[in-house]
C-alpha cells in the first residue's frame, strides 16, 4: 500500500509540474485524501463540497478537520498514477493513465486472497451518471449506467470495442477474451470456473478450455 500511494503522490506532483504548478504533495496527505474518499462514498450528500459545509445538518465534522476542502479540490484536480508523456502516440487505451492502479490491486488481491476450489467470472457497475466512453448501460440492473467492472480473482474495467486484448487472445471474441484473461492465472490446476452470462458460453472457447483442462 505504501508504494502505491508513493507512486500516486509522486506523479500527481509531476502532474502539476508538467503544468507549470506548485503542489507539493505528501503521502499523508493522499492517505488522507484517499479515505476521505472511502467515507464519501457512504455518507452520500448532494454534492461532496457539503462536507465542508456550516450547517450542521451537512457538514461531516470528520472531514472537515481531516483537509481543508481547498485542498482536497486542488489534489483533486492534479490527482495522477501514470506520467502523461509517455501516453503512446495514437493510444486508444482509455484507462492507460490508471494501469497503474489496476495492475497493482490486482496483484495485491491475489496475494492476500485465499483461492476456493470454486472460481466465478462476474460483473458489477458502479454508478455514473457523466460523459465518457467507456459508460455503459444495462435496464435489467439495479445500477443502470455507469462504468463495468468485470472480476474474478483480479478484475477489469470492460472498454467494449476500446478493449485491448493481449496477444494471445487476439483472435478471440471480447466475451471470450475476457474469461481467458481472468482465468489465466488458475490455468494448471483443478477449478470449477462459473460464468454469470450465457452470451460467454461460445463453441470455440469450450473447445479451448477443454483442451486446456486435458493437459493440465
Amino acid at each position: 500500500m505504501t508504494g502505491d500511494v508513493e507512486d500516486v503522490t509522486f506523479h500527481s506532483n509531476l502532474y502539476a509540474t508538467q503544468n507549470e504548478k506548485i503542489f507539493n504533495l505528501k503521502e499523508g496527505e493522499s492517505l488522507c485524501f484517499l479515505g476521505i474518499n472511502f467515507m464519501m462514498g457512504y455518507h452520500k450528500l448532494q454534492s461532496w463540497k457539503h462536507c465542508w459545509s456550516t450547517p450542521e445538518d451537512l457538514g461531516v465534522p470528520v472531514i472537515t478537520n481531516a483537509m481543508p476542502r481547498d485542498r482536497f479540490e486542488t489534489i483533486l484536480r492534479y490527482l495522477h498514477a501514470n506520467d502523461n508523456t509517455s501516453v503512446p502516440h495514437g493510444n486508444k487505451d482509455k484507462i492507460y493513465k490508471l494501469w497503474p492502479v489496476v495492475n497493482k490491486l490486482n496483484d495485491r488481491l491475489q496475494q492476500v486472497y485465499k483461492w476456493t476450489r470454486e472460481l466465478s467470472i462476474d460483473d458489477s457497475i458502479i454508478l455514473f451518471k457523466g460523459r465518457s466512453t467507456l459508460k455503459q448501460y444495462n435496464h435489467t440492473n439495479p445500477i443502470k449506467r455507469g462504468y463495468k467492472l468485470v472480476y474474478n480473482l483480479a478484475f477489469k474495467v470492460y472498454q467494449g470495442n476500446y478493449e485491448l486484448a493481449e496477444t494471445e487472445f487476439q483472435d478471440y471474441s471480447l466475451g471470450e477474451r475476457v474469461i481467458l484473461e481472468l482465468s489465466k492465472h488458475a490455468w494448471g490446476s483443478v477449478r470449477e470456473l462459473y460464468l454469470y452470462n450465457i452470451y460467454f458460453l461460445r463453441s470455440r472457447f469450450l473447445r479451448d478450455w477443454q483442451q486446456k483442462k486435458t493437459h493440465s
